[in-house]
């Protein structure tokens, strides 16, 4: 008996394992050709962003997610703002952007969220080259809006592939 559901587990898990590779496999290509296809910057900020989204199980996954993607844009847009008003995105900027993402994100729906606040905050305030602050941020900030949503996408149809393709005890 202990046996079967040792068994049962395993195959749950290599499963849900298999699933997830395939699914950042299938991010990876489709936001770097995307992004590469309309010569838009930024498909690394999105596959990060993607990256942090994607988990087994969808459902589990998109109940988790809601938290990481409103947390990532969180992150994003208090970057965006602080490196907007102060016009730099130096270590001093990063830090406060980075301390004011932690304080707001202990507001009960977003407690879960902080690191993925953090990376949003890194994501557009890592800034080289000469380019505005503000235009670099504003484009990294929509990076990760799409890695985001890239990210449940694919999550949605591999739940969906997953419970057509994979037999019942796999699931």
């Amino acid at each position: 008996m202990a046996l079967g559901r040792v068994q049962s587990f395993n195959r749950k898990r290599i499963a849900d394992t298999l699933v997830q590779a395939l699914e950042a496999t299938v991010c990876t290509f489709g936001l770097m050709w995307g992004f590469a296809a309309a010569h838009q910057p930024g498909a690394i900020w999105a596959l990060l962003s993607a990256v942090i989204v994607l988990r087994p199980g969808f459902e589990v996954s998109l109940r988790a997610s809601k938290v990481r993607i409103a947390a990532n844009v969180v992150g994003a847009l208090v970057g965006v703002a602080v490196g907007t008003i102060t016009g730099s995105a130096g270590e001093a900027q990063i830090a406060l952007a980075l301390a004011l993402v932690i304080v707001i994100c202990h507001w009960p729906p977003l407690e879960q969220g902080v690191r993925s606040a953090c990376a949003g905050v890194v994501i557009v305030m890592m800034h080289e080259g000469s380019g505005s602050v503000r235009h670099m941020g504003l484009e990294r900030l929509a990076a990760v809006l799409i890695g985001c949503f890239a990210a449940l996408l694919v999550g949605y149809v591999g739940d969906k592939l997953g419970r057509r393709l994979l037999p019942r005890d796999w699931r």
